[in-house]
């Protein structure tokens, strides 16, 4: 459910130009107020945009054997939603989600903060006196984006997860009236009684970080790689290069590593769902496990992964 897992806060840093290359402003150039207000508008505004795609991608995930999940697609699912509940029905869920979706502040705080630490630190060490950087150092900044992703995911998720919990209650609501009468109020009541107590609110947590801490890691760490890779393969700096450039190598980095973590962490996004939405805290995630694979073998682990990879 969570979206850290892409480089949403990328927007909020620039490239400083210097005799020709680019390099990475750091936390100490960055103005607080401002990254903080990107940074959330940025998120929220994607939110918006990708909301239909997740509350798919749960849809599926959560589909059992009684409900013929075999032949849905991603196209059958949307029409039913639709026709049964209407466009606002791809949104039920959306208010909740979005007031913990504030955690993304959060996230991209600990993530920059992290990246920039851990840069420093391993450049320091390995060339403390010369300015002249070794072979090794071209594998330092996927490294720290890889590691700062995986904090920046845990403090995330840490916060987020009792409203991702909710909205997902709220995603796979299957009637009109249940939409308009099952409020995020009345699941809180729910989940609170199920649970015996305020940590089931975090029901699912440890496959949560299993599933978007490493996802975080493999994004960044492969976006900073590409990223960097492409700049030098097209022999490109900032100042013989025109902006679209600049802004197409990025996003085109940020798209693959984006949709290769995706489709390699799916099915533990898909065990993690299903331990939200339709199992209580003591459920072990090996039974969940052999449920899914019960319903379509291996291809079950992989409902969803046109929507989320999408997302």
């Amino acid at each position: 459910m969570s979206s850290s897992n892409s480089p949403i806060h990328s927007s909020s840093r620039h490239s400083h130009h210097r005799s020709g290359s680019i390099v990475d402003l750091g936390w100490q150039h960055l103005d607080g107020a401002k990254f903080t207000m990107i940074t959330f508008s940025a998120s929220f505004t994607l939110r918006l945009i990708t909301f239909p795609l997740s509350l798919l991608k749960t849809n599926h995930q959560t589909l059992t054997l009684k409900q013929n999940s075999t032949g849905t697609t991603s196209g059958s699912l949307l029409r039913t939603i639709y026709r049964t509940q209407g466009f606002r029905g791809l949104y039920k869920g959306i208010g909740i989600n979005l007031i913990g979706n504030t955690s993304h502040v959060f996230y991209a705080t600990v993530y920059e903060r992290t990246r920039e630490y851990i840069e420093r630190t391993l450049n320091n060490y390995l060339s403390p006196s010369t300015s002249t950087p070794s072979a090794s150092h071209r594998y330092i900044a996927p490294f720290a984006a890889g590691v700062a992703g995986i904090c920046g995911s845990t403090v995330q998720l840490s916060l987020s997860t009792p409203f991702d919990l909710i909205t997902q209650k709220r995603m796979v609501l299957q009637t009109r009236t249940d939409m308009h009468s099952i409020k995020a109020r009345h699941i809180l009541k729910q989940l609170l009684a199920e649970e015996g107590s305020i940590f089931g609110l975090w029901r699912g947590l440890t496959l949560a970080l299993m599933t978007y801490a490493p996802t975080s890691g493999i994004v960044w760490s492969s976006y900073r790689h590409l990223k960097a890779t492409c700049y030098a393969k097209l022999d490109l700096s900032a100042s013989s290069s025109p902006n679209a450039v600049h802004f197409v190598i990025p996003t085109v980095c940020g798209a693959v590593s984006g949709g290769m973590a995706s489709v390699l962490t799916i099915p533990l996004d898909t065990i993690k769902v299903r331990k939200q939405v339709l199992s209580t805290r003591k459920t072990k995630a090996m039974r969940i496990i052999a449920d899914v694979y019960r319903q379509n073998g291996i291809a079950s682990f992989y409902r969803g992964v046109i929507p989320r990879t999408c997302q």
